[in-house]
């Protein structure tokens, strides 16, 4: 089964998120600030109803890039208001913009950063498909931070550049949810999302063949591994050698990797999937490897 949350601010007020919950929400995360000053009347209500719903809760700062100001500073304002201790990763809103390309990717790592530092968790950057292809090129290394994704659309999306994968999709702004006033932002999550725990961490046939599938080894110190499965046999081998390259890697230095000694690993985990052809059983021990590996 599909996890999926909302995103909310004040547009939602009066939001029942123990019903919405009931309803089959797995997470909810809701608007905190946005730009130096400003601050959403709701969200010290929806984390505290969240928190009595036992409702996994995030916070998400909608920035305002633009002459004269940085991403620290920016950040700093969010986090006078969440504090460092959050549910869920804190999410960097980009979608607005009035520098250029360069001057926003360095703005948005320049929040990025000064949270991650600030929290100890690294954070989720939410755009939409669009905005990413006309202000986000710019060089890859936006994609050390996970992905949440807004592409309106009835297929899963693929992931824009400097991406590979996304870890959660926001397929619609118009969903009508249980307890929720109006119509809201429904998002659909990839297996091994934060705010997702799966019974068992296996994809089913269709998730193969359509979902960004995600193995995340996060030890603060190595960012999240993300790759994209499809349903054929190659992809399926190639798969499971990057899982099982890294799950060696890791077993050879517990202590944790970097982003670079997951890369590396995954990579060559794959040539050796591809050249010997693992075995169906060998494929599916490997892909049921849990994070706790």
């Amino acid at each position: 089964m599909t996890a999926w949350g909302i995103d909310i601010s004040n547009h939602q007020k009066g939001a029942d998120l123990a019903k919405a919950k009931a309803a089959g929400a797995s997470f909810v995360f809701a608007k905190a600030t946005e730009g130096l000053t400003y601050v959403d009347s709701e969200f010290t209500g929806f984390r505290a109803a969240a928190k009595a719903a036992g409702l996994p809760f995030g916070a998400y700062h909608f920035a305002r890039p633009q002459p004269g100001r940085t991403g620290a500073q920016e950040a700093a304002h969010f986090l006078s208001i969440t504090g460092t201790s959050h549910d869920l990763p804190p999410v960097l809103d980009l979608e607005d913009t009035t520098l250029s390309p360069a001057a926003t990717v360095a703005f948005a790592l320049d929040w990025l950063a000064a949270v991650t530092k600030a929290t100890g968790v690294t954070p989720i950057l939410y755009t939409y498909t669009g905005f990413a292809q006309q202000h986000l090129t710019v060089g890859d290394a936006l994609a050390r931070y996970p992905l949440w994704l807004a592409n309106y659309r009835t297929t899963p999306p693929p992931a824009p550049t400097p991406w590979k994968a996304w870890v959660a999709w926001q397929h619609t702004s118009s969903a009508t949810v249980p307890g929720i006033p109006g119509s809201v932002d429904r998002n659909i999550a990839a297996p091994g999302f934060p705010a997702t725990p799966q019974e068992d961490d296996m994809p089913t046939a269709d998730e193969l063949a359509h979902d960004t599938w995600a193995y995340k080894y996060n030890d603060r110190q190595a960012l999240g591994y993300l790759v994209t499965a499809d349903a054929n046999a190659r992809a399926a081998r190639q798969l499971a050698g990057e899982a099982l390259g890294i799950v060696k890697a890791l077993a050879a230095k517990p202590q944790g990797l970097t982003a670079d000694e997951i890369a590396a690993a995954a990579k060559a985990g794959a040539k050796e999937a591809i050249d010997e052809e693992i075995d169906s059983a060998t494929s599916t021990t490997v892909l049921n490897v849990k994070e706790s590996a």
